[in-house]
């Protein structure tokens, strides 16, 4: 199960940090990712492609599937004008 553990920077954290909220807002992004395959899983969402996909896959996978996309890193610079 995805828990604050996974995020040492989590835990103590005020709302008002910025990091604090930053890492909050990975952390329930993590929980929906998981939550949504589950229930690709368990047929209570339906898509084609993803219920064949999740069905060889465990509840493990997905948290590891999770915490493989919360570490993608991504830069947004503004566009030149």
């Amino acid at each position: 199960m995805i828990t604050a553990v996974a995020f040492p920077g989590l835990p103590g954290r005020r709302a008002s940090s910025s990091r604090g909220a930053a890492l909050r807002a990975l952390l329930l992004e993590c929980m929906h990712l998981v939550r949504q395959l589950s229930a690709f899983k368990k047929g209570e969402r339906k898509n084609e492609m993803m219920s064949v996909v999740v069905q060889s896959m465990s509840e493990q996978d997905f948290e590891d599937l999770a915490a493989y996309d919360a570490a993608i890193e991504v830069t947004v610079k503004m566009p030149p004008r």
